[in-house]
């Protein structure tokens, strides 16, 4: 009766395992190569016993033999990067990653604004945090005031609609006019009457547009006298705006103080004793 003989069987075995146990599996740890090679070893040493007492014993070594070289063999084989991202299969989370996608230490697509969408699909790849986004990246409330700019990036969200804005969705044009004054004068010249009745056109196309009317004076005289006068001329100005019909709650008039600008001459003085006009934002 012919025995199997165990180490007379090994290139038997090896043949057989590469053939149809972990070499044609593609696993990646030990232990599944292990399992494999053990059954398919045990497999191999029954069918060279040639009875049933010699089959048996044959199948026990052929396990044990089969479990040890596929376990040497799976230690040996580097592992493979299926979908070519730079992360190895076996620690890649996203196995499937699209050709040319950047990805992180996981093997995922890249998200730098962390906004739940992918770099590569996300059209809006600078969305502010804890801003909901549609699937694209995109914020999903774009623009409240309708001034171009998304909500998210507005660093003035109530500017009214029509107003031309900056990147920032700031007016590119928050001073509106000026009205000069005659020395410790606070009536209006034709010149400012004129410049008044454009601000007020303007200003009744757009009911949400509110003012800030903030007068000054030169330097000439005390400091608390021209304070009250300051205040005197943004009064009037308000007053004759109102008289343009533009609401009085739109309007608020301020006292911006004393100027000191210019060579301070007579001449230069008239620069300072003026009234902004000015966006209330």
């Amino acid at each position: 009766m012919r025995l199997f003989t165990f180490g007379k069987s090994v290139p038997f075995f090896l043949m057989v395992l590469l053939l149809t146990g972990c070499a044609s599996d593609g696993a990646k740890r030990w232990t599944e190569c292990a399992l494999i090679g053990a059954g398919t070893g045990g497999l191999a040493g029954a069918a060279v016993g040639n009875s049933s007492n010699d089959s048996g014993k044959n199948a026990a070594y052929g396990a044990v033999g089969g479990a040890l070289i596929g376990a040497a063999i799976c230690a040996l084989q580097k592992d493979t990067d299926h979908d070519k991202d730079g992360v190895t299969t076996k620690y890649d989370r996203c196995k499937n990653t699209p050709a040319g996608v950047k990805v992180d230490k996981h093997g995922c697509p890249l998200d730098s604004d962390k906004d739940g969408v992918a770099d590569h699909k996300d059209r809006c790849i600078n969305t502010p945090a804890g801003v909901k986004v549609d699937q694209y990246g995109c914020p999903l409330i774009t623009d409240r005031d309708g001034d171009g700019v998304v909500s998210a990036k507005d660093k003035c969200p109530n500017t009214p609609k029509g107003v031309p804005v900056d990147a920032d969705g700031c007016p590119l044009q928050r001073e509106l006019g000026l009205v000069y004054f005659g020395f410790d004068k606070t009536d209006i010249n034709t010149l400012g009457r004129e410049e008044l009745d454009q601000i007020a056109a303007k200003v009744k196309k757009h009911p949400k547009i509110r003012l800030v009317s903030v007068g000054y004076t030169d330097s000439t005289g005390p400091e608390e006298y021209n304070m009250k006068l300051a205040m005197r001329r943004a009064e009037s100005v308000k007053q004759y705006l109102v008289q343009q019909g533009v609401p009085a709650e739109r309007v608020t008039a301020s006292a911006g103080g004393v100027l000191k600008f210019g060579d301070q001459t007579p001449k230069g003085r008239e620069h300072n004793r003026h009234v902004t006009i000015a966006l209330d934002l």
